[in-house]
């Protein structure tokens, strides 16, 4: 499951870079992506399980 969720990420990354930031739903994309996965060296990576916020 957890290369499933690391290869969905390297795709929302790939988008994201494609995307101008004022493109509609980008902002919700973004948040997303960087609620769940981290870029480290440019590497996307799954975000710690216990680090995740569950509020809004």
């Amino acid at each position: 499951m957890a290369q499933r969720l690391v290869k969905i990420g390297l795709y929302i990354y790939a988008v994201l870079k494609r995307l101008r930031d004022d493109a509609p739903g980008y902002d919700l994309l973004h948040r997303v992506f960087h609620d769940q996965y981290v870029v480290a060296k440019g590497n996307v990576e799954l975000r710690d399980k216990h680090k995740i916020s569950s509020d809004g």
